[in-house]
């Protein structure tokens, strides 16, 4: 049996990968080109999602303990890449979708800038969106233009999870089109029509599914 690849690329070998120096990686992190992660030790936060028609402001929806790799801000970057080390309370998943925020009666999370690591969607993504090949360890493309629907049923199905969801196909297609212009190039985005269509499928799918359970318990 092969050993289990590892999730996340340290910098110096996201760096290898796309053929750059370690300071232009930096670079990319700053400037919020490339997005970085870090695991958050379990904490009690405020999860909150970025509403673009509510004038960009976040929502809180929810708050509960979370433990597991959150991704940082820009601002968070530069503090541990110039610094080496920084007291953070803010966190993000799928930046800047869901922030997740430290509450004020918890202690602030103590981050270092050896934890730092990139995941695999977000090298895609940077891929992507600079038309760069993928590698092996990279998703695979199927020949000819590439899709992102994958991509953008995955972060639906990660919204529904949370409860973050909107009941409407439409309002949530073009929430899930805002998620993807932020991430990718816009010639491989679909429209959100294509995207509302899509999500009327996948939502047929899991409702048989759930018939199908219930009649095969």
């Amino acid at each position: 049996m092969p050993l289990p690849e590892r999730p996340h690329l340290y910098l110096d070998e996201v760096a290898e990968q796309l053929g750059v120096s370690l300071r232009d990686t930096e670079n990319y992190l700053m400037q919020g080109k490339l997005r970085a992660s870090i695991w958050l030790l379990p904490t009690f936060v405020e999860m909150s999602i970025f509403e673009l028609h509510h004038k960009g402001m976040y929502e809180p929806f929810d708050q509960r303990w979370h433990e597991g790799y959150v991704e940082l801000s820009p601002v968070t970057c530069r503090k541990l890449l110039v610094g080496g080390q920084a007291e953070e309370r803010c966190f993000f998943d799928n930046y800047p979708s869901v922030a997740l925020r430290i509450l004020p009666h918890h202690p602030a999370a103590s981050l270092k800038r050896e934890q730092f690591v990139v995941s695999p969607l977000a090298l895609h993504s940077f891929r992507t969106l600079h038309g760069l090949k993928e590698t092996a360890s990279d998703f695979v493309s199927s020949p000819g233009r590439p899709s992102i629907m994958p991509e953008i049923l995955a972060e639906h199905e990660r919204r529904a999870r949370l409860h973050i969801a909107y009941k409407s196909n439409s309002h949530e297609a073009r929430a899930l089109r805002n998620w993807a212009m932020a991430r990718f190039t816009s010639d491989t985005i679909p429209t959100q029509k294509t995207i509302c269509n899509r999500l009327s499928e996948l939502h047929q799918q899991w409702r048989k599914a759930a018939a199908d359970e219930q009649q095969h318990p």
